[in-house]
């Protein structure tokens, strides 16, 4: 179960939303170790600690990233650079996170690729041609797909896309970027 599943089942989630440069003038209760920081809203933090205990922050954040807090600090502002934010019981910013973890749609896209067979379909062209047409055109004819280095891609599993990329022509051959991963 990833951390986003394990907010769930704890709260009633509203919202949870991917954030970027967060700054926000607020009393939080911090708790953190090297690798993530978990800010908690004090007005929160104090209604759920009633409710579940002393440690209750503490216990959510071993819970989360199954790692030990290696300090807690009550900060009048925070400055998330990358993370999540979470809204629970109409309280916004109720949870901040700040982690190198990933959240479950970031997981199941990855999950997702590593589950097709190990030869996929690279789909440059979205016209039919059929049999006859090849055999107007005649081998030898070349179509220009695109006027740069790039071009735009589908992946396939055989019947159906999987994800969007873009194919690069490099010195020495070619790469694959995947752009996105259709859900």
């Amino acid at each position: 179960m990833d951390f986003e599943e394990k907010l769930k089942k704890e709260f009633n989630i509203e919202k949870i939303k991917e954030v970027e440069n967060l700054s926000l003038n607020d009393e939080y209760y911090l708790i953190k170790n090297k690798n993530n920081k978990l800010f908690i809203r004090t007005d929160f933090f104090v209604s759920q600690i009633f409710s579940k205990g002393s440690k209750w922050g503490e216990n959510l954040f071993k819970k989360l990233f199954n790692e030990e807090v290696e300090s807690n600090d009550i900060v009048e502002q925070i400055n998330v650079l990358s993370g999540y934010s979470i809204d629970i019981d109409n309280i916004d910013n109720a949870i901040i996170i700040e982690t190198k973890a990933k959240f479950n749609k970031e997981i199941r896209k990855e999950k997702k690729l590593k589950q097709y067979p190990d030869k996929l379909i690279i789909r440059a062209l979205k016209k039919r041609v059929s049999l006859e047409e090849l055999n107007k055109i005649g081998s030898g004819t070349e179509f220009i797909l695109s006027e740069d280095n790039k071009l735009e891609v589908e992946i396939l599993d055989g019947k159906r896309v999987i994800a969007i990329g873009e194919l690069k022509k490099l010195k020495d051959g070619y790469s694959l970027n995947i752009k996105e991963v259709v859900e």
